[in-house]
């Protein structure tokens, strides 16, 4: 009975997908971002965080170097393994005839925030959710400063050339304890923190009273940069807050050393990341780099991601070559990569194509996502060519040298991750979880046999559950921090010393 009807919402989904104005960027609530610090019942707080250096114009070059492989990153993972191997997951159980890849990739992006399609209890509630969702789409795009999610954004200004980004922040609402810890949210490719992903997140986050800080990387944050530098609020060269790419570490590690300085006055306060998709590579790059400063700098203390990209240069051959994923997933973003390439022009070369640090008429003749990047990502950022720049930013070469639990979800039916390669040789107890001859990393890896390319919807639970307001991946991802929170807090009271991780 489920196949035949659904198959009613199938067009409507596709063809949302493919067309919808807010696919991968959902229209950012709030079109302008001023300067000023005020208070609205409507819109969030709006703050400004200034750098004090930096004007060079030209967008920095890739960082690519591991961390050493040093003793005290070896004790922090010998100390941390155990608290990730102890991780019970739950099982992803979707309804058998949703569990089809591109079903949950495409409903989990337009139906996650509809609690009968995150989860399946019976038909009726099913299709009474999918019934609303479909109708309520055409109202999506047309949305208004009242429906604002978060509490405050965070416009941070950067040392390289007065680029800046913005965060946008929920705070713990319980009164009775002080929040658990900061979770830091970094969302995917042309993607922002309005995506209902993000919010599914911060919502599981917030409902476990963490305070929680999603980065929308550059050109992501819904502010139109001319509009900023005219009006006097960009400071100059701030045109290259445009663009980032697949390991763009640099704006979560300068933001990670704010909030450094900023704990200096409470000095408990836990760092945990959490991300999807393009911020799960980031993430995962990020902590391989950084390796024991992770802790001893950031004071980060776990890691908790979903759809880690581990090999680039194995996942554009998969993206590509699959009818549907072309169709569907791949001309949408490219119209969208295009765009930005269009707007880099415009904003920072002032449409001279001859001036262009990047081949433009190249990257607006692209048939392929690769394309586009070999012509405009790879020579803005340093790259060779579009191999090099997957090679230097895939996640998977980073992962031994990662010092903190951190746990990873990825599912094996993703159209967008080629499943077959998963780095078990780096990670603690391999495959298997156990104790045996591998690598250090305190990472445990779980591949979900169905999931799409970040659905998890469709979810089955039995007739007498509650309910929770936010979908199986984040519930996910947030019970692994509080796993991590509770480990460390029980070694806390059980040694009284400060040992290996930074601690309350």
């Amino acid at each position: 009975m489920i196949a035949p009807l659904f198959l009613l919402f199938v067009p409507p989904l596709i063809q949302g997908f493919v067309c919808h104005e807010s696919f991968l960027r959902p229209i950012r609530l709030q079109k302008s971002v001023p300067t000023k610090l005020h208070t609205s019942s409507a819109s969030p707080r709006v703050k400004t965080t200034a750098s004090d250096g930096g004007s060079n114009p030209q967008y920095r070059q890739h960082n690519s170097t591991l961390a050493p492989n040093s003793k005290q990153l070896q004790q922090y993972q010998s100390e941390a393994a155990p608290i990730a191997s102890s991780f019970q997951p739950t099982t992803f159980q979707p309804v058998p005839l949703l569990s089809n890849c591109h079903i949950q990739t495409m409903a989990g992006f337009f139906l996650r925030n509809t609690n009968e399609c995150a989860y399946f209890r019976d038909v009726p509630s099913l299709f009474k959710g999918l019934a609303n969702s479909i109708l309520g789409m055409q109202n999506t795009v047309k949305q208004d400063d009242s429906a604002w999610y978060y509490d405050e954004r965070e416009r941070v200004v950067t040392p390289s050339g007065g680029a800046f980004f913005s965060v946008d922040h929920k705070y713990a609402s319980a009164t009775a304890s002080p929040p658990r810890g900061t979770v830091i949210i970094v969302h995917g490719l042309e993607s922002n923190s309005n995506s209902t992903l993000c919010i599914d997140m911060s919502e599981a986050f917030h409902r476990r009273n963490y305070d929680v800080a999603v980065i929308n990387f550059r050109g992501c944050c819904g502010t139109n940069v001319s509009a900023l530098y005219e009006d006097g609020t960009l400071v100059k060269n701030g045109e290259n807050s445009l663009i980032y790419h697949l390991g763009f570490v640099d704006d979560l590690i300068y933001y990670l050393s704010l909030l450094a300085e900023r704990a200096r006055d409470n000095e408990n306060k836990r760092i945990f990341l959490s991300g999807f998709s393009l911020g799960a590579n980031v993430i995962l790059k990020a902590l391989g780099q950084m390796g024991a400063s992770a802790v001893d700098k950031y004071g980060i203390v776990g890691a908790a991601v979903a759809g880690a990209p581990f090999d680039l240069e194995q996942n554009y051959k998969q993206f590509h070559n699959d009818p549907i994923s072309r169709l569907v997933y791949v001309n949408s973003l490219l119209r969208k990569l295009k765009q930005k390439a269009h707007e880099i022009l415009t904003v920072q070369y002032d449409g001279d194509i001859s001036a262009a640090g990047f081949d433009y008429l190249s990257s607006i003749e692209a048939t392929t996502i690769y394309e586009i990047e070999n012509a405009c990502v790879a020579p803005l950022f340093g790259f060779y060519n579009f191999l090099d720049y997957y090679r230097k930013t895939s996640c998977g070469y980073y992962l031994e040298r990662i010092c903190v639990p951190t746990y990873i979800v990825n599912a094996r039916d993703d159209p967008f991750i080629n499943s077959l390669f998963v780095p078990w040789d780096k990670v603690y107890g391999q495959e298997s979880g156990q104790d045996v001859d591998g690598g250090g990393a305190p990472i445990k890896i779980v591949m979900t046999e169905n999931g799409g390319h970040l659905g998890y919807i469709f979810h089955q639970v039995d007739s007498e559950w509650k309910g929770v307001k936010a979908s199986w991946i984040s519930e996910e991802l947030a019970s692994f921090v509080d796993h991590t929170n509770t480990k460390i807090h029980l070694k806390k009271e059980a040694t009284n010393v400060v040992t290996g991780m930074p601690i309350l």
